[in-house]
C-alpha cells in the first residue's frame, strides 16, 4: 500500500511532463468518466456478476500532434466473481486502476486507443463454504487495453474499451480447500467497458 501513492503520482504526472515541452496550454486536457463494466475470466469455472460491476474516475491527456495523444487515468473499479462448482465461493473486489494509452484521431472526434493498465486491489472480500483464509486474490493486476471514444464539441464523450488481463489473479493456496477453483488453475481478467465522460 505504501507504494501505491507514489506510483499513482508518477503515472498521473506523465502527461504533465510532456505538456511542459509544449508551447500552448491547449495541449493539456483533463476530465471525468464513469460507466458499466462487464467481466469474464480465462477460467470457465468462474462466473462474473455484472450487476455489481462499474468504474469511475478521472484522466489527463497531452497532445503530441494534432492527431496523437497520450492519456493517463485513475479509476475505481468494482466487480464480483463466483465459483459454484467446488466450494460455492463469491469474491467482491474493489480495485484502483491506472490505464496509460495512446489515442489516435482516426476520424474527426473519433479516437482509437491502445495501451496497458495496472491495477491495485484496495479491498477483497471472499465468502463461501470451506474457506480458511481471505487472501485468495493477488493485490496486483496488469494487462493490455484497446478501445475507442467519440467526443462532442461541448466536451461530452462516449467510450468503449476492452481490457485483456495478463496476470493470474489467484494466489497460490495454502491448501486445496483454499483454492478459488482447483490447484494451479490460472484466472485472468477479461473486461469490456461502456461509459460516458466529460472533458474540460
Amino acid at each position: 500500500m505504501k507504494l501505491l501513492i507514489p506510483i499513482c503520482i508518477l503515472c498521473l504526472s506523465i502527461p504533465q511532463l510532456s505538456f511542459s515541452q509544449q508551447d500552448s496550454p491547449d495541449h493539456l486536457n483533463y476530465g471525468v468518466k464513469a460507466g458499466k463494466s462487464f467481466y469474464s475470466f480465462s477460467e470457465d469455472a468462474v462466473e462474473p456478476r455484472t450487476d455489481l460491476s462499474f468504474y469511475a474516475g478521472g484522466f489527463v491527456s497531452t497532445s503530441f500532434s494534432s492527431k496523437l495523444k497520450l492519456q493517463t487515468e485513475l479509476l475505481f473499479e468494482a466487480y464480483n466473481l463466483r465459483d459454484n462448482n467446488f466450494f460455492n465461493i463469491e469474491t467482491n473486489i474493489l480495485q484502483l486502476s491506472v490505464p496509460v494509452f495512446v489515442k489516435f484521431e482516426a476520424l474527426p472526434n473519433l479516437f482509437l486507443n491502445a495501451g496497458g493498465f495496472a491495477g491495485y486491489r484496495i479491498d477483497v472480500n471472499t465468502d463461501g463454504d470451506n474457506i480458511i483464509n481471505n487472501n485468495l486474490i493477488k493485490d496486483w493486476d496488469a494487462g493490455l487495453l484497446t478501445g475507442a471514444d467519440y467526443h462532442f464539441d461541448n466536451g461530452l464523450f462516449f467510450e468503449i474499451r476492452y481490457n485483456y488481463g495478463l496476470v493470474d489473479i489467484q494466489n497460490q493456496p495454502q491448501s486445496d480447500l483454499a483454492d478459488l477453483i482447483i490447484y494451479d488453475s490460472e484466472i485472468k481478467t477479461r473486461s469490456f467497458f461502456i461509459g460516458v465522460g466529460f472533458q474540460f
